[in-house]
């Protein structure tokens, strides 16, 4: 989660991945899935939390440095 993919193009906090077979040219499952949530590229302050997906991205990147959990939240 602390860390950024590099050279993927794109400024999303949240990747979507799956797998997919080069050989026979096709999705290799539809229920695996990997979701990575790049939090170097989440850079909102509590006063910009819009959304639940918001307040729980803040959170996780913050939750060292919390003493408390914020009434925001």
């Amino acid at each position: 989660m602390d860390f950024e993919f590099s050279g993927m193009g794109h400024s999303n906090v949240k990747s979507d991945v799956m797998f997919y077979d080069f050989e026979n040219k096709m999705k290799f499952s539809d229920k695996l899935r990997f979701i990575y949530l790049e939090m170097p590229k989440f850079s909102k302050t509590e006063d910009e939390l819009e959304s639940n997906y918001d307040k729980w991205l803040y959170l996780l990147k913050n939750i060292g440095q919390l003493e408390e959990i914020p009434k925001r939240l």
